[in-house]
């Protein structure tokens, strides 16, 4: 396989992976997968400095109606889609009270 080929393979790995993480994340959304806290929403914030991190804050619920928040960051969108839905998935995330919850 040449260079361009395998390159072009990962990259294609890539995409099918980061495409199954938001599939994954938009089937708990919508009721179709339960995880250890509901997510209701999340943003995505680019880099404030070229080469700097992605950051997301998810927003979610838990069993009683308590409202938490967690972060995830990492270096590109793909990974931070990626690592976001397995750190929700697993029950990774560090939740802390959402103190600006409405």
């Amino acid at each position: 396989m040449s260079g361009e080929t395998k390159k072009e393979a990962e990259r294609g790995r890539d995409f099918e992976q980061i495409g199954y993480a938001v599939h994954q994340i938009g089937a708990h959304m919508g009721g179709y997968q339960q995880w250890p806290v509901t997510l209701v929403g999340f943003s995505v914030r680019g880099p404030k400095v070229k080469f700097g991190e992605f950051l997301v804050t998810i927003r979610g619920v838990d069993a009683e109606g308590a409202r938490w928040v967690a972060f995830h960051s990492s270096y590109n969108l793909g990974d931070l889609m990626r690592g976001l839905c397995e750190r929700a998935r697993n029950g990774d995330l560090k939740w802390k009270e959402d103190q600006y919850a409405r």
